[in-house]
């Protein structure tokens, strides 16, 4: 189960990977995969899913059903802010 700080790790990276597409719903196949090529190959769907869902949880993130696509997921304006911030700190 995905915790602690792997969990906050990927929080910090969906984050970012939503921020880089502002205004875009991205599905969450989508992330699952950037993950697994900026992190590892070996990322779970169900780690990325339980990470989407914190950021959700936090109001960083919000997610909607689609018909065709699953999962989207947009980043909110105050995870805009967390991102930001998270930049200044790298």
């Amino acid at each position: 189960m995905l915790q602690g700080e792997k969990l906050n790790f990927y929080k910090r990276k969906l984050l970012i990977f939503l921020e880089m597409r502002p205004g875009i719903e991205v599905r969450e196949t989508q992330l699952v995969t950037d993950m697994q090529v900026s992190v590892d190959v070996g990322v779970r769907a169900e780690d990325v899913e339980r990470a989407l869902g914190a950021l959700k949880d936090d109001g960083f993130a919000t997610r909607r059903a689609t018909e065709f696509n699953g999962w989207v997921w947009k980043v909110t304006p105050s995870g805009h802010e967390a991102a930001a911030k998270l930049a200044l700190e790298d």
